[in-house]
């Protein structure tokens, strides 16, 4: 069946979903000359997306379509997968609003692309429908956002470089994340906060769900991978770290077993390596407070009043770099993220 767009975006009129289609119209006309991208844009609000559509640039050779597809309503995120031949997702936190359109497009033969830092939804999510989009030939690709990307396909570079360069297959690679934030500061949107409030909450589901899965064991070559669980100084890097708590290290677990659980000695993933990563902290007084604020926030996210306290005040618990309007634009010119791998 001839799909009538290219490709929809999903939540479109949040702060993300903007920012996506923002980032299509300024370069699709380059990403396809000969061919117009035909885009949609969705969501349950019409007059919204109007609106959003109202506010674009004149003069793009693109005109989005609206589409009206609301997650409680499956016959409408069918009908939305089934015109569509890949689905950019962005309406969270996806542990609620998620699972509606992965499945749809596994069903209606879409591709599915989300900027997703949960695990506990995208391992869930390759749990119950891994099988199914390999049979549908569906690519579901969850966590596309802005540091599992760069240390998914990062692990991978490292691997190649080191074979070409020296014949060589590492057992381990350690990645340290750095922020640069400029004279602008860092701020990041609720959203993105919510997300982590729940995540921390439901860390006990997480555990219960990977026994479930009983995924294979990553193998270890060489001598195990020492991985450092407090804070302490790397000269390497010139920052004190701490272990990385997103979404990271499980994104390349995952892509490595799953890898081992489908024999796929072909693939770029084979042979795995052990894996650790951490956040660098520039100062000490930055680490001290990176360490309270950490552990009041896991105080709280351990009960539901708490989850109910942290997310009515998301100012208050991290010090004003989370609320609602998110970055402004200078801010996000300013961010520069930098994964060093070694």
């Amino acid at each position: 069946m001839e799909k009538t767009f290219d490709l929809t975006i999903f939540g479109a009129t949040g702060f993300t979903g903007k920012f996506i289609l923002t980032e299509v119209l300024k370069t699709a006309d380059r990403a396809f000359p000969n061919a117009p991208l035909r885009v949609a844009i969705a969501g349950r609000s019409r007059e919204r997306l109007e609106a959003l559509v109202a506010s674009l640039p004149t003069g793009s050779k693109i005109q989005p379509t609206i589409l009206i597809a609301d997650v409680k309503d499956e016959a409408s995120m069918r009908a939305m997968c089934r015109a569509s031949k890949t689905l950019i997702a962005a309406a969270g936190p996806s542990r609620f609003l998620g699972e509606a359109a992965v499945a749809a497009c596994v069903e209606e033969k879409c591709h599915y692309v989300d900027i997703t830092g949960e695990p506990e939804f995208f391992e869930g999510m390759a749990l119950k429908y891994h099988d199914k989009a390999k049979e549908n030939q569906v690519a579901i690709v969850h966590v596309c956002g802005f540091d599992s990307i760069p240390a998914d396909m990062g692990v991978l570079f490292t691997k190649q470089q080191l074979e070409k360069n020296h014949s060589a297959l590492p057992s381990s690679i350690e990645m340290f994340f750095k922020i640069h934030t400029g004279n602008s500061g860092f701020a990041g949107h609720y959203a993105t906060y919510e997300s982590a409030v729940h995540g921390f909450g439901s860390a006990g589901l997480l555990r219960q769900l990977r026994r479930t899965a009983n995924r294979p064991q990553v193998p270890k070559i060489g001598y195990g991978l020492a991985v450092n669980p407090k804070p302490h100084w790397v000269h390497k890097v010139a920052a004190y770290t701490v272990p990385f708590f997103f979404a990271d290290p499980s994104v390349i677990r995952l892509s490595q077993q799953l890898v081992i659980q489908d024999k796929d000695l072909s693939s770029v993933q084979s042979p795995p390596v052990q894996f650790s990563a951490y956040i660098c902290i520039p100062s000490f007084k930055a680490l001290a407070m990176t360490i309270f604020a950490s552990t009041v926030f896991g105080l709280f996210a351990n009960t539901n009043s708490g989850r109910k306290f942290l997310l009515k005040h998301p100012r208050l618990f991290t010090m004003g770099h989370f609320q609602p309007r998110g970055p402004t634009d200078q801010q996000l010119l300013r961010l520069v993220l930098r994964d060093v791998l070694c």
